[in-house]
């Protein structure tokens, strides 16, 4: 964005947007980087590319109109001057045309005019746009279609992209003049000899820019080129003239823009009036739709013009101005919190800092009668560290009534602010009598890091009533936006003071200890304020959706599981992994060894370019995906490479082994807790669309476990010293809720008897041999397909996992909805069910919404389809294991076990199990697990103790 004038002064009086072209150089450009969308998870590359040219060309040009014209679908008349134009153009990439339809979508949303006209292109609607408004101001052309240059004049000029996304060159008339050798007047004869290879003009064969451009010079049109005909020299370049005559007048034809269409000669003036940018409509459209990258854009010139425009007319800060705590930044004021943005632009918000033991004692003394007869109390703390095992406390923020909170500043002794606040040792008793009361009803977001810091620094909250984060994932698990800045702007309207605004960023970044308690007062109660706030949004809202079962029966109860579980950790053997490291160091060096010897020289293996290089050009091996760089070279391509060259399969294992040893066998010792001697993940619960826990720092439920090269890193993991490790993992859990939800009879009675296989059974029907004539090969075909078909996956899937053909894949799917009717059924009724309603739901009512289950595109239908019948399955899974989890929590605790369960990984529960506490557990953990949901099939745990995890999996 340039600075050298104010955002108000419109510098350009229309600028007209080339869409097609903008959206196909957004998607080539950003190809390569595996955008999708944070709802619907597909391809936004060319959406996100389209929108950032955009927004950036309006924010550096400021344009008093705007108008987005678009191809119009089908022929043109140049079709039908010319049966062969564009004939030779490949297709539309099937994922770009739904991007386009969002891209429109989207900015009509933001109140852009979308504009095309039947019959024509987008360059004719330019040039009717560019004539209309050319005569009375300045109206810049984005495009990079060079037959645009014949619009150009002192009024009219042109961007064309230069590289990436977000450069441009400009276009003039001089420009031209001084490119190409001829005026813009000269451009449709200059086309009708050279033609446009893009288009498929032909031109005339064998005249190429430099002859053109000498002809134009010489004889200024082509009238006047056949005109003169015969003084036209050398004889070949007249005769090709000659021959050509009728496709060289048809070119030029073809390559005239049409300034009078009527769509755009019409259209109302105030409807291509720019719409304000900085406006809530424009901001949410972006922030709604998950483009945050353009919308924290949008929003920081929103700031810069303000402050300038705050500024003094000299554009210097007056002496003194600098403040020592940072201010609040200007809010965004929409009509869902007018009453919020409005009191703290009022000044109306009371925040108060508590830095001694009388201002403790008067906070607590107004927080209890502002608890009223509804005692729902906010809590929030400030840290030093986002990980709660190692954080120590700085302050705790409290908020019983909207618009009034407390911050409570607690400096850790040895800081650099210990006496601007009270000791934690002195401030305790009157926190715990008041924090650990059960009438209390605690609100938080993400309440569980703050439970774990708490309890650490000797303060219990004992009666956990709703968590912010959990119930906006609730009401919408397809989205990520569940952070107090992003909800506190969706769901109340109120841009927040920023982590960023109080600590910093990069070089200059503090941890919170490190800021003043004055600094972080208004940050920490506003945290505080806007989850009181939020909480009185989202509660109704999860009344509305009919979730207050789910949200307080299993995700707040599971809660205190999950804090226990983060705080024992989980132990691993150190030595052994320096061991593995060494000898995982001696493979890859080896397979280098190897890999440099057939390639007969050294090189760097993680070198794209250079493996591109020996792949492609000197190997000549199958090239697959192309990106911004070449061909890519990545696990997939290499995967599918395997077995036609030794070195794929040397590659694939140096990767293999590379990882393992950077991501695991090096990483995890790092991350061993000094205090505790053990590493502690952090579960989420709000991750995961489906329902299912996720793990983070480290994340331990993505160790291996397929190839012995995995599994010796669960060799690493060990029980407390003297206990031994318990896993229990459920069989075949998905198929079993399958069969719950079919009702179909043959899936129930396989799962019913406990002597039938039900791979071998499937394989029995899939293959028309006996159940004990059924081979390993057979079974583990039968396998794939039996969860391949809970996945909703097509017969194109399920024939590229199996390497087998479509029809082949067509008939095993045929089999199988023979065999079990019922499941074909259900798969029908809950699309069915999606389609009416627009979501799914679990068992216990946990929902998921299906955007795209009426899309007309068929692509992305048919893979909310397959989330359609898969999301029910995984959420009751996911559902049954935290039911589980929470039963075994509480019988452990109330039969005061030592023995602990210490890590979740998607079906499996593991504990570290004292010998006198085996049966116990073993009896708990197992009774719990199996009965956690009745269903029509039984659920089955399989369980085994071991001195290792790989020993007890």
């Amino acid at each position: 964005m340039r600075d050298d004038f104010p955002v108000s002064e419109s510098k350009v009086g229309l600028i007209i947007i080339d869409a097609h072209a903008m959206a196909y150089r957004a998607y080539y450009a950003l190809q390569g980087q595996n955008l999708t969308h944070p709802v619907t998870g597909q391809p936004i590359h060319a959406i996100f590319g389209f929108l950032r040219m955009f927004v950036r060309t309006l924010l550096d040009y400021r344009p008093e109109r705007t108008a987005v014209v678009w191809d119009s679908p089908g022929k043109s008349f140049r079709g039908d001057l010319y049966g062969d134009y564009k004939a030779t153009r490949k297709p539309m990439p099937e994922d770009l045309r739904p991007q386009i339809d969002e891209i429109k979508e989207l900015l009509d949303s933001a109140g852009f005019a979308n504009l095309e006209a039947p019959n024509f292109e987008a360059d004719d609607l330019i040039g009717a746009l560019a004539a209309r408004f050319g005569k009375k101001s300045r109206v810049l052309l984005i495009t990079g279609d060079k037959d645009c240059y014949q619009l150009l004049n002192k009024n009219v000029t042109m961007l064309r992209g230069a590289k990436g996304v977000t450069e441009f060159i400009e276009i003039t008339p001089d420009w031209v003049q001084t490119e190409l050798g001829v005026s813009v007047k000269q451009i449709p004869d200059y086309m009708g000899l050279v033609g446009d290879s893009s288009d498929n003009i032909p031109g005339a064969k064998g005249v190429g820019p430099k002859s053109a451009t000498k002809l134009l010079e010489d004889y200024k049109s082509l009238e006047g080129i056949y005109k003169r005909i015969s003084s036209v020299k050398p004889d070949g370049l007249r005769k090709k003239l000659e021959e050509s005559r009728d496709l060289v007048f048809l070119s030029r034809d073809l390559a005239t823009i049409r300034c009078d269409v009527k769509e755009a000669l019409e259209y109302a003036d105030e409807k291509l009036h720019t719409p304000d940018l900085f406006a809530a409509q424009t901001l949410q459209a972006f922030r709604r739709e998950g483009y945050n990258a353009v919308y924290n854009e949008l929003l920081k010139a929103k700031n810069k013009a303000e402050e300038a425009a705050s500024a003094p007319a000299s554009g210097k800060k007056k002496k003194g101005a600098a403040a020592a705590a940072p201010s609040k930044p200007q809010r965004i004021n929409v009509s869902d919190a007018a009453n919020f943005a409005e009191a703290q632009a009022a000044g109306a918000l009371q925040y108060e800092l508590v830095a001694d033991l009388a201002s403790l004692k008067a906070c607590l003394k107004a927080l209890e009668a502002a608890l009223g007869k509804d005692r729902r109390l906010a809590v929030d703390t400030e840290t030093t560290s986002e990980e709660p095992v190692r954080a120590r406390l700085v302050g705790i923020s409290l908020a019983a009534q909207a618009g009034q909170a407390w911050y409570i500043s607690l400096p850790p002794g040895d800081g650099l602010f210990a006496s601007a606040g009270l000791t934690l040792d002195e401030a305790r008793p009157l926190l715990k009598a008041f924090l650990e009361r059960a009438d209390l009803k605690i609100i938080g977001q993400n309440i569980k890091y703050d439970m774990i810091v708490l309890r650490r620094h000797g303060i219990e909250l004992v009666n956990l009533h709703f968590d912010t984060m959990i119930a906006s994932y609730l009401c919408n698990p397809n989205v990520r936006r569940h952070n107090l800045d992003d909800m506190a702007l969706d769901i109340l309207g109120y841009d927040t003071i920023k982590f960023e605004d109080v600590v910093g960023s990069g070089r200059n970044k503090k941890t919170m200890d490190q800021v003043p308690p004055e600094s972080v007062r208004d940050y920490a109660c506003e945290d505080a304020d806007v989850v009181l706030r939020l909480h009185a949004k989202l509660a109704p809202l999860l009344a509305e959706k009919k979730l207050e079962t789910v949200n307080v029966d299993i995700e707040l109860a599971l809660i205190p599981t999950l804090v226990d579980m983060e705080l024992a950790g989980v132990a691993i053997d150190e030595k052994y992994f320096a061991k593995l490291s060494m000898e995982y160091a001696e493979n890859i060096e080896s397979l280098e060894t190897k890999i440099y010897k057939a390639v007969g020289y050294e090189f760097n293996i993680n070198s794209t370019r250079e493996l591109q290089k020996i792949l492609f050009e000197d190997l000549q091996l199958p090239r697959g995906r192309k990106t911004k760089t070449g061909y890519s070279t990545d696990q997939n391509v290499l995967e599918e490479l395997r077995g036609l060259h030794p070195l794929v399969d040397d590659l694939l294992e140096h990767r293999k082994y590379s990882k393992l040893r950077s991501t695991y066998i090096d990483a995890l010792p790092a991350l061993v807790h000094a205090e505790t001697g053990r590493i502690h993940t952090s579960f989420n619960q709000t991750i995961a669309a489906t329902g299912r826990l996720s793990s983070n720092e480290p994340n331990l439920q993505n160790i291996p476990i397929r190839e012995d090269a995995g599994r010796a890193i669960r060799r690493g993991f060990t029980p407390e010293p003297g206990a031994e490790l318990l896993s229990l993992d459920y069989s075949q859990i998905e198929l079993r809720i399958m069969a719950h939800y079919s009702g179909d009879p043959a899936l129930i009675e396989t799962f019913t008897r406990s002597d039938i296989d039900v791979h071998a059974r499937t394989a029995s029907s899939l293959f028309g041999v006996k159940e004990a004539d059924v081979t390993p090969d057979m079974r583990a075909r039968a396998k794939a397909v039996n969860f391949s078909i809970i996945y909703g996956v097509t017969e194109f899937g399920l024939g590229r996992n199996l390497n087998i053909s479509r029809e082949e894949a067509r008939g095993y799917i045929e089999r199988f909805f023979a065999q079990y009717p019922g499941v074909r059924r259900y798969m029908d009724e809950t699309i069915a069910f999606a389609e009416k309603h627009g979501y799914v739901q679990t068992l216990t009512g946990r929902q998921r919404q299906i955007p795209e289950i009426n899309s007309s595109n068929r692509f992305r239908r048919e893979g909310a389809q397959r989330t359609a019948i898969n999301t029910p399955i995984q959420g009751a899974s996911a559902d049954i294991i935290k039911i589980a989890m929470i039963r075994i929590h509480a019988d452990m605790q109330k039969r005061k076990l030592r023995s602990r369960m210490i890590l979740q990984v998607h079906d499996e529960l593991l504990f570290d199990v004292y010998p006198e506490e085996k049966d116990a557990t073993l009896q708990i953990a197992r009774d719990r697990m199996e009965h956690a949901m009745e269903l029509r099939t039984p659920l089955r745990v399989d369980y085994r103790f071991g001195k290792n995890w790989d020993e007890a999996h």
